[in-house]
């Protein structure tokens, strides 16, 4: 009976780490996914006001 018990804790710890785990990989892909969309509006802006500045009037 003990080792049934005992069985059962370290399957259910081992799932408990197995889904943390897969939730930290797709936290780490949500980062950089916004990282990089953040740098790409902040060169979009920096073009945008670098033409405002420098066009003639």
């Amino acid at each position: 009976m003990e080792s049934t018990w005992i069985y059962y804790v370290f399957l259910t710890t081992i799932s408990a780490m197995a889904l943390g785990l897969f939730g930290m990989h797709v936290l780490d892909v949500l980062f950089f996914v916004g990282m990089a969309g953040s740098a790409v509006v902040v060169v979009i802006s920096f073009i945008e006001d670098a033409q405002e500045l420098f066009e003639k009037d």
